[in-house]
């Protein structure tokens, strides 16, 4: 591994406060133009929608703002708290991208909420509705799914720009996987969330 676990998790840190951001802006009457769905209501072969209604513009672009803000905030912080500064692995990298946090936030931001898609496209065609789920193993599995796609994203992204060995990237989503569960049944308990998981 070329990252510690401590660091691994900070990425996942950082990512909860960009989520957060993006369902902030999610919720606020801003953008609303971009609230459009992103496969336009395209009807497949199928005759089942690409994505569905939940997958908008509005999404597509806050959840990268939301990481830029987060990762560049937290670059700023760099500057002040050697204890930031050694959590951070962008801080310490040649590759041009990794060395504006703004940027490099921005990226597996747009990681995070594309790995989505896929997952998506297989839940409309198999007739899970957006933001629902099916009982049985179908829906175990895509419980399971729901968790850690987004984070493979990110994982992938950061892949892209860093020296990311396979087990880094392995660990970093099965940290986000976690990480995401246990938001996310955070956030149903809360009444932020229409379903547990």
């Amino acid at each position: 591994m070329n990252y510690s676990i401590v660091q691994l998790t900070y990425v996942c840190a950082l990512m909860t406060v960009a989520g957060v951001i993006h369902m902030v802006l999610i919720k606020l009457p801003i953008l609303n133009a971009l609230q459009a769905p992103m496969d336009a209501g395209f009807i497949l072969w199928d005759r089942k929608r690409l994505f569905g209604d939940n997958k908008t513009w509005k999404g597509l672009i806050s959840m990268p703002l939301g990481a830029a803000l987060a990762f560049g905030l937290n670059g700023v912080l760099c500057d002040y708290s050697d204890t930031i500064f050694s959590l951070t692995i962008i801080e310490h990298q040649s590759v041009a991208i990794a060395q504006n946090a703004w940027i490099f936030g921005a990226f597996i931001g747009l990681g995070y909420i594309i790995a989505e898609l896929p997952n998506s496209f297989i839940k409309r065609r198999i007739d899970i509705a957006p933001g629902a789920n099916k009982a049985g193993w179908v829906g175990k599995t895509f419980l399971v799914v729901d968790q850690i796609d987004s984070s493979i994203g990110c994982a992938i992204a950061m892949a892209v720009v860093l020296p990311m060995t396979v087990l880094d990237i392995a660990v970093l989503a099965a940290i986000g996987g976690v990480v995401h569960y246990v938001v996310a049944v955070s956030l149903y308990f809360v009444g932020l969330k229409k379903q547990m998981g």
